[in-house]
């Protein structure tokens, strides 16, 4: 018998478990842009803006994902000796196609972002910029730095981002406060408030739940493999602390809000809840239970500082997506 060989088909089947587990948990993460889509436009929005606003949601995944095969993992993971990658281009070479498809849900994430902030105050031009912009170039590199080898935080740095709080979300936060500016303040906006009361509140909780249950693919994926030992130990934790984070963050914005108007509001305790699964991201397979409470408390509490210092400053944030995402 040659152990070997047997040996040799035990790491290539290791190797499969390890691609497929990565390409099941991709498909939960798919979740996660297309459920904020709903959470950001339907849920929150006028029907008659609906349709316009759900044609330019696919118009973005299609450009951001034909920017990021085109150039944008060459740049964050071609080479593993170049500030930035010079290999791989159309996903050309000996590329991990689960890896890639991984990487790209997370980009999407970033584009969603981006784009949920900006409705209503760009043409479909602005859109295909922005996307490719985001996925071609700016993610990509900010995540070489964290993710590739011979990142810059990476190899010098003691700095670890798990899943991606600083690489997808912040990022993504910061890219959606600059395009705010660039699109205009819409000051009158908060001189004339108006209460929009065609939104569909079904949608926005439906659109929140799929996030979640994306989110938590997103978190379990990002090990990247199921095979090694403590694999299962350590991807549970993760999930775990997700929604311990998720739920304090949740509880602490229903009390803030009883505390200070004496009513609730659904759309604001959504945001508040989806803030502590952003805060989680970055250790979520290394903090204990109890920390995974604390960061989701504290991160609602950060939230709603945001949100009124933005409403302050008349920053226009409609989707609440800058105020939950930026600080973390």
């Amino acid at each position: 018998m040659d152990l070997q060989g047997m040996d040799s088909c035990g790491a290539c089947g290791a190797a499969d478990l390890d691609h497929i587990g990565t390409s099941v948990a991709n498909r939960r993460v798919k979740f996660a842009p297309c459920s904020q889509a709903l959470k950001l436009w339907p849920g929150r929005s006028r029907q008659i803006c609906c349709y316009r606003r759900l044609w330019r949601a696919n118009l973005r995944a299609v450009v951001s994902l034909l920017a990021y095969w085109i150039h944008g993992y060459a740049f964050a993971f071609g080479d593993q000796d170049r500030i930035i990658g010079n290999k791989n281009f159309f996903t050309s070479g000996n590329v991990n196609f689960s890896h890639f498809f991984y990487n790209y849900a997370r980009c999407a994430i970033v584009t969603t972002i981006v784009s949920g902030t900006i409705t209503r105050r760009t043409e479909p031009i602005g859109y295909i910029m922005s996307s490719y912009m985001l996925a071609g170039f700016v993610y990509p590199i900010v995540s070489r730095f964290f993710w590739n080898q011979s990142g810059l935080f990476y190899v010098r740095l003691p700095v670890q981002d798990y899943a991606g709080s600083g690489v997808v979300f912040l990022v993504g936060g910061t890219a959606a406060l600059i395009a705010s500016f660039v699109t205009n303040l819409h000051v009158e906006h908060w001189q004339t408030p108006k209460i929009n009361k065609e939104y569909s509140l079904p949608l926005t909780v439906l659109g929140a739940s799929m996030e979640l249950v994306g989110s938590l693919g997103f978190i379990v994926g990002a090990q990247g493999h199921i095979t090694e030992s403590g694999d299962g130990q350590s991807a549970s934790l993760a999930a775990v602390n997700t929604l311990l984070s998720t739920g304090s963050a949740g509880l602490c914005g229903l009390i803030y809000l009883r505390m200070k108007s004496d009513s609730y509001n659904i759309i604001r305790l959504v945001n508040a809840a989806l803030t502590g699964l952003v805060a989680i991201c970055g250790g979520a397979n290394r903090y204990f239970p109890g920390l995974a409470v604390m960061c989701g408390s504290t991160a609602a509490q950060l939230y709603f500082t945001l949100e009124h210092l933005f409403a302050y400053v008349k920053i226009n944030d409609p989707t609440d997506a800058i105020a939950s995402m930026i600080l973390y």
